[in-house]
């Protein structure tokens, strides 16, 4: 009886292995001849998704179905640690986690996030921030490494370009920062190191003393790194700038360091993509005016290249697209993805107006706002050579007209009418205005006589929809055409003059600079109705105009009567309601001879008028915002 149980026994293990051993090797031949077929044609196989690792792979493979509790284990050891501080424990918990999920973009997308931003806002010293800042830069980079046809990680590096480094509340230590990680130090072991790019302070200051010929040197190779260390760190003498950069030596850097494990800025390499990067991985070396909101540029180009072709003026997300080819944004509209690069530019060249890049050069001692002069015995003008506002509008506008013309954005007056004379048929029989679609329909669904026509009013619908609601195509193309011309460029130098000069208690002088300012900008406005259209246009005339009221000496500004009518009727003093005709009769035949403060107006500026076609140059939305921001109502 025993027997004959140990032999059933031994059979029913036996037939448990054979069938153990069967199904494994059905699964090996699935996985050879079906998975791995099918996973190569549609790109997924490891090697193809991006760089393999001898040990993730081990340890992924080692855990098997205990992944998930060791995954849920180090999240929670992960946040303990950030809860506490230990930021080496964090930083080996988050490299474990990106291990065992490499080909998972949330890991890396949010603990990158979570260096970048949480942990470097838990730090003192802006050195130290700035670390755990490219630390997270780095964890992105490593990210995309595994996943490199993923657009999202890509678009994620260049938006922690623009907005941890250039628009965060440090923005000027950050950038200040990021220039210097892009000067090669001078222990870098080049033997053909020029010392103009040298930012040793002791090459600078030997034996203690500034040695001024070298660092005019230093001021001419880097006119941008220096104005922004003079005027938005306010280091006040050369002593002063040779401190932060004695404090700030070791920064991570571009170039090869004892103390740098991986170049930064981090940029993609040229071997990797056919789009023409104009900066790369494999670059000598990188121009003084290479920012931040470039590099951001450069990886928002390079995230262009796994997404599908445009369909522009259709319904989001309704034409199909071969997925074993192409990749589509997760967390952004396709069409917000597509203009990044052109936003970048547009960043790029507004950091040059407002830094006081507009055309020529840099005087560094001309408004030393009380400092002593850094070079008494000569006058030293740095970046002089280069017209900055007309070469980095020009490139913007290219830029926004090729994404306009390619996503619908843009139509052209003929393609325009041709479309609205299409159109008309099926809204006269569907009884619709251009503003109504059924986005459920498709051309299909409508007869054949009206789906021509159909067509025509679903693309000018998207492209309305498109164009205004979502990318705001308007604004920022009428920016960079208008910001370009000549008589943009020279009113916003006379602006910058007139306050430069108001700050150096020149009020008569800065008076001046902001009259011809305000003829030129006038000038351009009247030239360029969709710019001066603008509601953000309108608000910064506005504030111009309020830094220009604060100058003008009460009492001494005689209005004529159309002055008068628009100072009446403004937002300002009265609502247009309650202004009687009476009131303004009786104010007219006052107004040549007496100034505004005798009739009880408040002070009219060059803006409080009409332009050539009968419209304010300051409409009332854009007066209520403006004074809203300034805090004055």
């Amino acid at each position: 009886m025993i027997h004959s149980f140990e032999r059933r026994s031994r059979l029913r293990k036996l037939g448990y292995a054979l069938l153990i051993v069967a199904l494994f090797s059905a699964t090996l031949v699935m996985r050879r001849y079906f998975l791995d077929v099918r996973a190569a044609g549609l790109d997924l196989s490891e090697q193809k998704l991006g760089e393999t690792e001898l040990t993730g792979s081990v340890v992924r493979l080692t855990l098997t179905g205990s992944r998930g509790f060791a995954l849920w284990y180090l999240w929670d050891a992960a946040i303990e640690a950030q809860r506490k501080q230990q930021w080496s424990d964090l930083e080996f918990d988050v490299g474990v986690i990106t291990k065992l999920q490499p080909h998972y973009i949330a890991p890396w997308m949010f603990q990158s996030w979570n260096l970048a931003y949480n942990v470097s806002h838990e730090l003192d010293a802006p050195g130290d921030k700035y670390r755990y800042v490219v630390r997270g830069f780095e964890l992105l980079a490593e990210g995309h490494r595994h996943n490199r046809d993923n657009p999202d990680l890509r678009y994620e590096i260049g938006r922690f370009y623009q907005d941890k480094l250039g628009l965060a509340d440090e923005n000027i230590a950050y950038r200040t920062l990021f220039q210097l990680s892009c000067i090669r130090p001078v222990d870098s072991g080049v033997a053909d190191l020029d010392e103009r790019d040298d930012r040793d302070p002791h090459r600078l200051r030997p034996g203690g003393a500034v040695n001024l010929k070298r660092f005019e040197r230093f001021c001419q190779k880097h006119p941008h790194l220096v104005r922004r260390m003079r005027e938005g760190m306010k280091l006040r003498t050369p002593d002063d700038v040779i401190d932060f950069l004695a404090v700030h030596r070791d920064l991570p850097s571009y170039y090869p360091t004892r103390w740098s494990e991986r170049p930064f800025p981090l940029l993609p390499r040229r071997g990797d993509t056919e789009i023409p990067l104009e900066f790369a991985a494999e670059d000598a070396r990188l121009p003084d005016e290479f920012d931040n909101f470039t590099a951001a540029r450069v990886w928002y180009e390079y995230a262009q290249e796994p997404l599908p072709p445009p369909a522009p003026m259709t319904m989001p997300g309704s034409v199909p697209y071969d997925p074993a080819r192409y990749r589509k944004p997760r967390n952004i509209s396709s069409l917000l993805f597509r203009q990044s690069p052109a936003r970048a530019q547009t960043f790029i060249a507004e950091r040059y107006r407002k830094e006081g890049w507009i055309d020529g050069g840099w005087e560094v001692d001309g408004a030393t706002a009380g400092d002593k002069p850094w070079f008494p015995a000569k006058k030293v003008v740095v970046g002089d050579k280069r017209h900055w506002a007309a070469e980095s509008w020009g490139r913007a506008l290219p830029l926004w007209e090729t994404h306009g013309r390619r996503n619908g954005l843009w139509l052209t007056a003929d393609e325009r009418q041709d479309l609205e004379r299409r159109a008309r048929a099926y809204r006269e029989k569907v009884r619709v205005t251009e503003k109504d679609l059924d986005v459920r329909l498709r051309p299909e669904d409508v007869p054949e006589e009206l789906r021509d026509s159909f067509v025509a009013h679903s693309q000018l619908y998207w492209h309305h929809d498109q164009r205004g609601r979502l990318a705001n195509f308007d604004h920022f193309h009428a920016q960079a055409r208008a910001e370009g011309t000549k008589k943009a460029i020279a009113a916003r130098q006379l602006f910058d003059r007139a306050r430069k000069t108001h700050q150096a208690a020149e009020d008569e002088t800065a008076r001046r600079f902001y009259d011809e300012a305000f003829d030129l900008w006038k000038q351009l406005l009247n030239e360029q109705d969709d710019f001066r259209a603008d509601l953000a246009v309108q608000e910064e005339c506005y504030k111009l105009q309020w830094e220009y009221l604060k100058l003008a000496p009460a009492g001494t500004r005689a209005l004529n009567s159309a002055q008068v009518l628009q100072a009446l009727t403004s937002f300002d003093v009265y609502p247009r309601q309650g202004i009687r005709p009476a009131l303004v009769t009786l104010a007219l035949p006052l107004a040549p001879e007496r100034g505004a403060e005798v009739l009880g107006l408040p002070k009219l500026g060059p803006m409080d008028g009409l332009a050539k076609d009968g419209k304010p140059f300051i409409g009332d939305k854009a007066r209520r915002q403006a004074r809203q921001r300034l805090g004055l109502d």
